[in-house]
This record gives C-alpha cells, structure tokens and sequence, in this order.
C-alpha cells in the first residue's frame, strides 16, 4: 500500500486490508549499527551496551547506547527530524540529557547523535555543543540512500 502511493480510509466494505509496519528508530538504529561493524571491523563495535546504570549504588537505570567503539565512543541513533535552520535545531532536551549521562558513565570527551539526512538536514553540524570543557556532542547526518556517502572519523 505505502510502495504504491495508497493509504487507508475508513468506509465500508467487504475487503480486507493488511499492513506491515515497522518501527523505524529500531530500523534505523540497526541500519547505523550495521554500517558501523561493516566500515569499522577494526575497531571493538558493539551495540546495545549494557555495562553502566545511571544510579550504580542502587543498580537502577541501565544505559544502553545505541554503538559503543573502542569502549569510549558514544553513537546514539535518533529517528527523528532537525532542522539545521532552527536555533536549537528541535533537538530534544530529552535526548542531551541522555547523551549527557552516557559521556559521564563511559568518561569520553566525544558523543555523537545520529539523525537521518532529510532535506532540512544535509549535512552533520560543523561545530560540536559543548556541556563543558571535556564533553561535546557532535550531531551527525546519515544518508539512508547512498551508504557510501558516510564517512565518520573518530
């Protein structure tokens, strides 16, 4: 339905209609993943690491980063639009704060927020967002469409 440009209405009828429908941030996130370990296979890629809980003394909170590299490098994908135009590019408080925590618990200097390139986001930001002097999140562009055309150096 969706690859033939049809939706669905509601009316009345004796057909029936099936869907397929996927999660994208689980889609997307296993897209990134994927051409991380391809692209990076000497480097230590793991995804979904679960060695760090933001409250160790009572063992709450588990932190899953979405890519771990070299145990200090913070990949944290989101399926979600910025715009490079906007002030604070609508990135969300919600998702700082989480990158905030992983730079904490995994003690880098770096973390990177990986959005998809759309047309209001061409390309990753070209100055990183500071928290302080030893912690900057670096927002990154991803092209679902031609893979090749990402390049990341860490």
């Amino acid at each position: 339905m969706f690859l033939n440009n049809h939706s669905f209405s509601p009316y009345r009828s004796n057909d029936m209609a099936y869907t397929l429908l996927f999660d994208m941030n689980l889609l997307f996130e296993s897209y990134v993943a994927y051409f991380f370990k391809k692209n990076y296979q000497d480097r230590d890629v793991k995804t979904q690491d679960r060695q760090y809980k933001l409250v160790e003394s009572h063992d709450l909170f588990r932190l899953k980063p979405d890519i771990v590299i070299d145990k200090n490098i913070i990949l944290d994908t989101k399926w979600k639009l910025i715009n490079q135009e906007s002030k604070n590019y609508d990135l969300s408080q919600a998702d700082l704060y989480q990158m905030y925590a992983y730079g904490k618990k995994y003690d880098a200097n770096d973390i990177y927020l990986i959005y998809p390139k759309t047309k209001d986001f061409q390309s990753s930001l070209d100055v990183a967002l500071a928290y302080d002097e030893s912690l900057n999140v670096h927002i990154l562009c991803f092209d679902c469409i031609d893979i090749n055309k990402n390049i990341f150096i860490f």
